[in-house]
């Protein structure tokens, strides 16, 4: 599942399980980056429990696409029309998310996207004080 972290920090969400005596303990954490995260899809409904709050107040956003004439949260950049899946990577901070998104993509306008992406998160990180756009 595709979700949007809106805010600007890390998010270290754990998640919760019971145990045999009824305490809940963590069982795992999801990290989210600000901008897009993929998300396994047996994860989600635990997250959006951990999450409800920050769901309540548009800090998360879970991408829709529609699909069969209803809406559904997207799993993948193949679901979507060439222009939401550009604007999707353009709010990919994340390398690993990127990686995770290229996968089952097959559109070659959207593969570049996705490599022109990298290459400008890659930059930013050899020189973080170089403007946006300025090569």
């Amino acid at each position: 599942m595709i979700v949007n972290w809106k805010k600007n920090n890390l998010n270290v969400v754990p998640i919760m399980k019971k145990e045999k005596d009824k305490k809940a303990v963590v069982s795992k954490t999801i990290t989210l980056m600000p901008g897009i995260n993929k998300i396994d899809e047996i994860l989600i409904s635990d997250l959006k429990r951990s999450l409800k709050k920050d769901i309540e107040d548009g800090n998360v956003e879970f991408v829709m696409i529609e699909k069969d004439g209803k809406q559904e949260v997207a799993t993948s950049l193949k679901e979507m029309k060439p222009k939401q899946a550009q604007k999707i990577i353009a709010e990919t901070n994340d390398l690993n998310t990127l990686k995770k998104l290229k996968e089952g993509e097959s559109r070659d306008e959207i593969r570049a996207e996705i490599k022109d992406r990298e290459e400008e998160i890659e930059d930013y990180i050899k020189n973080p004080k170089k403007k946006k756009g300025k090569k």
